[in-house]
């Protein structure tokens, strides 16, 4: 997956003009952070944005790469503007919102995740983000409140599992919390439960850096 990231990259910039379209790098830079190459993700996100700096998709992106690599400062510099100028846009919500949970503010980060999971397509997401942050704001009660309210016949998404790990995780049964984790990977397949453990080994991870699991 890298190297045809890696090669397409090349050959547009080679080729010239002709190739450089908003939705070649944009595309090629959602490949590249879906397979984990946060560094042909980053190159192609900051070409998308060259071409198209009225889109906050490619810088949406780059925050999503730079909370990836833990550069946590860099995502918050990126969302800010966009923030602050268009509030009320509906992308932004959970990376800003992880942005506030990593940079310490869990509480703030809750209202975002709120206002993300109203959005049908957001939903989900939105929603194990509050199971997070509500173990990261050491809410434990409210985190198992909104774990329960999951649904574990959904063939979809796994955020059933990965709630319950959470929840587990934070009560210190670290064992039963892998059992859940497992259970999630085969049932859903290798692809879509590294999609979700990717962002838990983030949260989770942040909560024992942070002492409060």
């Amino acid at each position: 997956m890298r190297l045809f990231a890696l090669l397409t990259l090349f050959l547009s910039l080679v080729w010239g003009a002709e190739s450089k379209d908003f939705t070649f790098y944009y595309q090629n830079a959602l490949v590249a952070y879906k397979s984990g190459d946060f560094v042909v993700a980053r190159t192609s996100a900051l070409e998308a944005g060259k071409l198209k700096a009225e889109d906050p998709h490619p810088f949406v992106l780059l925050a999503k790469i730079a909370l990836a690599q833990k550069n946590y400062g860099e995502a918050e510099k990126i969302l800010t503007p966009w923030i602050q100028k268009e509030p009320d846009l509906e992308i932004i919500w959970i990376p800003w919102g992880d942005v506030l949970v990593f940079t310490g503010r869990p509480s703030k980060a809750l209202e975002f995740y709120e206002k993300a999971a109203y959005q049908e397509g957001n939903r989900s997401d939105a929603l194990l983000r509050k199971v997070y942050a509500f173990l990261k704001n050491k809410e434990r009660g409210e985190a198992e409140r909104v774990a329960a309210t999951f649904d574990g016949f959904n063939d979809k998404t796994p955020v059933y599992y990965f709630a319950k790990a959470a929840v587990l995780e934070g009560a210190g049964k670290k064992g039963e919390a892998e059992g859940v984790l497992k259970n999630a990977r085969t049932l859903y397949g290798e692809s879509v439960y590294l999609e979700y453990y990717r962002d838990y080994l983030w949260f989770v991870g942040s909560l024992k850096e942070g002492g409060n699991l």
